[in-house]
């Protein structure tokens, strides 16, 4: 009897960052799909789009033993009936970060990440960020098309800092 093989989903890969206080993009042109585990819609051009109440990131950067600060820059999804969007931010299981947006312009979302929070694998410290969206809506359930998306928020660029470069502002 033959066996029938099923494919998997394609297994992503960590996002490096070889330089910390580089910005790196979302979209095709920069990150791609590199470190989107899952929650994410396709990369389009210069964004991303999260895709459900949940998307993950996984990064890999260079040892951090006095901790980091994390940015993300973006814009939240507002519709009729959806007056804010707010944001968790989860970074190795622990909570750094909550954001009620309630304006539709550019937000920098900015949060600390302590020593202890931070995964060591070897030479390199590794992230797993999780952003919670528990108001994220599909357009077309609101009557916007047949987009089946559920958004919240439109995601241009992810940042890893030093706390040095924190304190030096």
């Amino acid at each position: 009897m033959a066996r029938k093989v099923i494919k998997s989903e394609r297994v992503p890969t960590v996002l490096q960052i070889s330089e910390i206080g580089v910005v790196r993009q979302f979209g095709v042109l920069d990150i791609g799909d590199a470190g989107l585990v899952s929650g994410w819609s396709t990369p389009e051009e210069a964004q991303t789009w999260n895709n459900g109440h949940e998307a993950i990131l996984e990064c890999s950067v260079p040892y951090l033993s006095e901790g980091c600060r994390v940015e993300v820059a973006g814009m939240p999804f507002f519709c009729e009936g959806t007056s804010h969007q707010d944001v968790y931010l989860y970074i190795n299981g622990f909570r750094i970060g909550f954001w009620r947006l309630d304006r539709y312009v550019q937000h920098t979302l900015t949060a600390m990440v302590e020593p202890e929070q931070i995964f060591l694998r070897g030479d390199h410290s590794v992230l797993k960020c999780v952003w919670f969206f528990p108001d994220a809506v599909r357009p077309a359930d609101r009557g916007l098309g047949a987009d089946q998306r559920q958004l919240a928020f439109c995601f241009n660029s992810f940042t890893v800092l030093s706390v040095k470069a924190t304190s030096d502002k």
